[in-house]
């Protein structure tokens, strides 16, 4: 049975998606996938502008964050220094954090840009072999 949950809120944050668009080059960029969405800002400043853009347009939607499950990571020459509090309108601080897990990949805070498979790879490992596929 196909669900159309994924469908359905890819379709609501469509507007959310186009808040920054390549043409306005202001380099931040919403990336929703199925019920998750992830946020990317060059700057903490512009992470705070976006994140607000964002629960303004979920309550608009009459949807909201669960900043239980939110977080923010710093990736770049400076991933050591102390950043601000990035914080909702609601007053919510969202945590930094040295590693995160988006869609099973696993993304550290470093100088480059660096991530681990191994967790999706371990997935897709078992789920074949419970299958019998192999």
């Amino acid at each position: 049975m196909l669900s159309l949950a994924p469908y359905s809120f890819t379709l609501y944050l469509d507007d959310l998606a186009k808040l920054c668009s390549p043409e306005q080059s202001c380099m931040l960029f919403v990336i929703p996938y199925a019920d998750d969405i992830l946020l990317i800002s060059p700057s903490v400043v512009g992470l705070d502008i976006l994140l607000h853009k964002c629960e303004l347009e979920l309550i608009w939607l009459d949807m909201a964050i669960n900043f239980l499950k939110s977080c923010c990571m710093r990736i770049g020459p400076r991933c050591d220094t102390a950043c601000a509090n990035v914080c909702s309108i609601t007053g919510h601080v969202l945590p930094w954090v040295t590693k995160l897990r988006y869609l099973d990949v696993i993304t550290a805070r470093s100088r480059n840009f660096i991530c681990s498979l191994d967790t999706a790879k371990r997935s897709f490992y078992r789920a074949c072999s419970e299958c019998n596929f192999w």
